[in-house]
């Protein structure tokens, strides 16, 4: 399973594995261009598939107002 967690609030989902970081943005409606996805102090692109076991934080980067 991944665990995605979107910073700044208390909202997390589960994944099954394998999935991309697209796939999740996705699923999350999200724009990949609206995130940064981070794992373990890395910058992930949408293109990585997760495995088993891991854990990614969604930073909100744009403005909504």
């Amino acid at each position: 399973m991944v665990k995605v967690r979107v910073e700044g609030t208390d909202r997390f989902e589960l994944f099954e594995t394998p999935i991309s970081v697209g796939k999740i943005l996705k699923k999350l409606d999200f724009l990949p261009f609206e995130v940064l996805v981070i794992n373990k102090n890395r910058l992930l692109t949408r293109d990585i598939v997760l495995r088993d076991d891991e854990e990614i934080i969604l930073r909100v980067v744009y403005s909504k107002g």
